[in-house]
């Protein structure tokens, strides 16, 4: 066993630190892998990471377009 602190470690592109950006770019290669987005929600998802809108409308809209949002039709297919 080694000496040293434990200590956790970001490794994806070869970052020590997480950063959103990063992890950004992982989520988008699986989904493009996966192939399911279109060309048109693949440029808004690129346009997204540039804005200058706050996080929070930016949660909601990733939301909205991923159809995540709480309404009573996506609770009845949650059984909720």
């Amino acid at each position: 066993m080694s000496q040293e602190p434990n200590a956790w470690r970001w490794k994806l592109e070869g970052c020590i630190v997480f950063t959103v950006k990063s992890m950004y770019g992982k989520l988008e290669k699986l989904f493009l892998l996966e192939e399911i987005w279109t060309e048109d929600e693949h440029e808004v998802f690129d346009e997204r990471w540039n804005s200058v809108t706050p996080s929070n409308v930016l949660a909601f809209s990733w939301k909205l377009l991923s159809d995540l949002i709480p309404t009573r039709m996506n609770l009845a297919r949650r059984n909720i």
